[in-house]
């Protein structure tokens, strides 16, 4: 039952204060005041980990993540469209188990809906499958129980997520694009070498032609291709993926995700939509009244970021040593200024959390106009750098034939 903290007068003018346990808030005024309390303030106990303890289980090492994150978007979705609706959670539960496809999924909405028909509560469901819930969403739950909002914590964190797909949906077609034509140049490239430039090379050395010196690269940079352009692909691969694995263990991820940030134009795609969700997340934690070192530390953990999610450890640990959060973070390099000049509104409560979602939106902005750079910038370079390969690769076969003609005329 969730508890709230109250501070009062009693009958004799004295002032009290403390903790009562009632079902709403409704029900802890009724109770005080029958108890003879003359209130001056009332409010939900907050939710507060014991430190160093995730209650999703993440300090055990042999975690692991069941669902990927679009199965449990759309868990949450549905869970809000039921809150929203009204409907009871185990019949909408058990429905929804029904509908999703993935057998795994299957199983645990369908444990969820037995095992609170057979009496359990919602937190102790939540405990059992703590291996399956994201850690910010287990504290967010349980905040939404202790304080009796669960349907509004639900309906919020709906909206967090599909903002956050929303923005994360633009990033990625805004590359698309580009990653579309550079597989398709290099392929363009393999099939050119392999296919057509064989069939001018007997022509040229039938006729004992001069070859001029574009047509020699293009015969030799198609042998090249043909014979090694596949071992080529193979270790371009294995250096690109062992220097980003390398890099990470040398300088760490959060490092590793700030040089990402720098790229120009791609980088700051990523930047501002992680941004953009470790706002609206820490919003939705304050909001919720989550004391704020665990609430930066679940916002960096489903941030989805490895530089904001370090930050944001480490503020956790100067916070709960008193020292406050402008300051901290002033000291760190994971958080842009913008951000920082956000956090010296953390002691008032309400404006904090609407200053993280005004960041949030802002972020978000910032990232969906970054895809326009890249539209702008990146995708008219690529064109023109196909096409120029094209026409470099169509005029070098035929210049020769051009020179014969001449020459023949």
């Amino acid at each position: 039952m969730p508890s709230f903290r109250y501070i009062a007068t009693d009958a004799d003018g004295n002032r009290v204060s403390g903790e009562c346990e009632a079902a709403s808030v409704d029900d802890a005024v009724a109770q005080l005041e029958m108890s003879g309390f003359h209130l001056f303030n009332l409010e939900p106990v907050v939710v507060q980990f014991a430190p160093g303890h995730s209650e999703s289980g993440s300090d055990d090492p042999q975690r692991r993540k069941l669902f990927s994150t679009s199965d449990l978007d759309q868990v949450t979705e549905r869970i809000g469209e039921l809150a929203q609706a009204g409907l009871p959670l185990i019949t909408g539960l058990r429905a929804l188990g029904e509908e999703v496809t993935d057998s795994r999924l299957k199983r645990t909405l369908n444990d969820f809906s037995r095992r609170l028909e057979s009496g359990e509560s919602l937190d102790q469901v939540l405990r059992a499958h703590r291996r399956n819930v994201p850690e910010h969403l287990n504290g967010l739950i349980l905040a939404g129980l202790q304080t009796n909002q669960l349907g509004l914590m639900i309906e919020r964190y709906v909206s967090f997520v599909q903002n956050s797909s929303e923005v994360r949906r633009k990033v990625w077609l805004s590359l698309a694009y580009p990653l579309v034509l550079i597989f398709a140049t290099l392929g363009f490239a393999f099939a050119f070498s392999y296919f057509v430039v064989p069939q001018f090379r007997p022509l040229y050395y039938g006729f004992d032609m001069e070859l001029p010196v574009l047509t020699k690269l293009t015969l030799d940079a198609a042998d090249a291709i043909v014979e090694i352009g596949f071992y080529l692909a193979i270790a371009t691969t294995v250096f690109v993926v062992g220097g980003w694995i390398g890099l990470g263990l040398l300088a760490g991820p959060a490092m590793r995700s700030r040089l990402v940030g720098i790229v120009p134009i791609v980088g700051p795609l990523f930047r501002y939509a992680a941004l953009s969700r470790y706002c609206q997340l820490l919003g939705l934690l304050v909001e919720h009244r989550i004391i704020l070192p665990d609430a930066l530390r679940l916002a960096g953990s489903g941030s989805g970021d490895a530089n904001l999610r370090e930050g944001s450890m480490l503020l956790s640990e100067d916070v709960s040593h008193g020292i406050p959060l402008e300051d901290a973070s002033r000291s760190r390099p994971h958080f842009p200024s913008s951000l920082i000049n956000v956090f010296r509104w953390e002691r008032r409560d309400a404006a904090f959390s609407d200053a993280l979602y005004s960041s949030a939106e802002i972020y978000a902005a910032m990232a969906k106009t970054q895809t326009g750079m890249v539209a702008v910038v990146c995708e008219p370079l690529l064109l023109i750098g196909v096409g120029a390969f094209m026409l470099f690769s169509i005029v070098a076969l035929f210049l020769p034939l051009i020179n014969l003609l001449n020459d023949l005329s």
